[in-house]
């Protein structure tokens, strides 16, 4: 679960949190279905912006999250899952 917790801590800092978006997640300790809940606030005060994602948005994000959980090296298996469910 460490690297799971360390792969979406990075992924989320990146794609929202640089942006001025804040976020929560936790990762259930669920040893047969290992996955992660997100929650972005959609508006940031500090643009006056609110994000906006379109399926192809919610594909990219899939794929940029999956070359994170390969850069921690986990398994095969749950990072070819998620590019598998996402189309």
């Amino acid at each position: 679960a460490y690297k799971v917790n360390t792969a979406a801590r990075d992924f989320l800092q990146k794609e929202f949190g640089a942006h001025g978006f804040q976020y929560v997640f936790t990762i259930p300790l669920d040893k047969q279905h290992q996955h992660v809940h997100v929650v972005v606030k959609n508006y940031n005060r500090e643009r006056d912006t609110k994000l906006r994602l379109d399926r192809h948005d919610l594909l990219d994000l899939r794929r940029s999250f999956a070359a994170e959980l390969g850069k921690q090296g986990v398994i095969e298996e749950l990072y070819n899952g998620l590019l598998r469910r996402s189309r």
